[in-house]
């Protein structure tokens, strides 16, 4: 089995060789091994393996790998690539090998952009690995320490965001690409307001057709609270530093607007996708948003800075009849008994009891 093990692993890295745009990994449901036929399969820049070879060849590469980590000795870099990337692409929890492999891109003998280009491959077929994602992160410091540009982390930025939409696409809630996506805002951009706008927009298709993934609303949280924050001007955002942009060019429009543009965006979706769980969480934070800004707005009224950008302006306000009409409306959409007239029975008694609105609504 060691030399059939081999052999596939040999046809493994020709055909990575022979086609570097390789762009998706799976294992095929082929069961059994047919008329000795190679159980590599490449086809238009996509590449699997025969499930009757995965668990030999992982056994085998695991074999050689940590007999190598146990008692190093000096090995050719192509079978070390080979070895660990014949695992990580079966099995991409095993950190240990990640960390390796790090090590290969501190002493220059793995390019930190291809290593970028193979875990995104791991990626096309555990798209929910939370060592895959944290291995990115290391990369990504490393391969921009000393040598960020504007103009390339720009693309790297924008092909992150592709990535992490790619992810969520392919496994609902899945929460490590949305935390990734979250990262990148963080740290690579600095919570800049004008790619915080760019999202908020461009986030809004893609959460109206999935309204029951709550890592994508809860994204979309993270980012309005960006507008709340206090220290917005703290850390430029490096993506604008020589360009001449104005990199909180969005910060004139105010929280509050944000917020009843959010609202009514939410409310047209409830309208139309009734017994939804996560529009209803969606709909608290707003609420609770709109309640702690009301709250710090009077608190705070001598503050000229706080309250330009938490002003609500003229007819705006998000109130209570408001919130009793859109319940009462919602009402006679549910049916009696159903999991939508349930939601909103919880969503009554918490706008009661937390943020201490006096509706004079009652499902009970």
């Amino acid at each position: 089995m060691d030399v059939l093990a081999e052999r596939i692993l040999l046809d493994l890295r020709n055909t990575f060789k022979k086609d570097p745009l390789i762009d998706e990994f799976d294992v095929l449901p082929v069961h059994e091994s047919v008329s000795n036929k190679c159980p590599v399969i490449h086809v238009e820049h996509k590449i699997a393996l025969e499930d009757w070879c995965v668990k030999h060849v992982y056994v085998y590469a695991y074999s050689k790998f940590f007999t190598w980590r146990k008692k190093p000795y000096k090995i050719d870099s192509e079978c070390f690539l080979t070895w660990t990337s014949a695992i990580l692409l079966i099995n991409p929890e095993i950190e240990t090998v990640w960390n390796a492999r790090k090590e290969f891109v501190c002493q220059n003998l793995l390019l930190p952009e291809n290593e970028l280009k193979f875990s995104e491959l791991v990626l096309s077929r555990k798209p929910k690995s939370f060592p895959v994602y944290a291995h990115r992160k290391w990369v990504l410091f490393q391969w921009f320490k000393g040598k960020c540009s504007p103009c390339s982390l720009q693309q790297v930025v924008d092909h992150e965001l592709r990535l992490c939409t790619r992810g969520a696409n392919l496994y609902p809630n899945n929460y490590y690409a949305w935390c990734h996506r979250t990262w990148l805002m963080k740290e690579l951009c600095h919570n800049c307001l004008k790619i915080v706008s760019e999202e908020l927009t461009s986030m809004e298709c893609w959460t109206s057709a999935h309204v029951s993934d709550h890592c994508g609303f809860n994204y979309r949280q993270f980012l309005l609270s960006c507008y709340s924050r206090e220290d917005l001007n703290i850390m430029p955002c490096p993506l604008h530093a020589s360009g001449g942009e104005n990199c909180s060019g969005k910060k004139t429009v105010l929280f509050a607007s944000l917020l009843q543009q959010e609202i009514s965006f939410l409310c047209n979706l409830q309208a139309a996708y009734l017994g939804h769980e996560t529009l209803w969480y969606h709909r608290r934070f707003i609420l609770h948003e709109i309640h702690r800004m009301n709250v710090s707005k009077s608190a705070d009224s001598e503050d000229a800075g706080s309250c330009k950008r938490h002003k609500w302006d003229k007819g705006e306000e998000w109130d209570i009849r408001q919130e009793e009409n859109f319940l009462i409306e919602n009402l006679q959409r549910a049916r009696d008994g159903s999991w939508e007239r349930t939601l909103m029975e919880r969503h009554i008694k918490w706008l009661k009891n937390v943020v201490c609105w006096p509706l004079s609504l009652s499902l009970g």
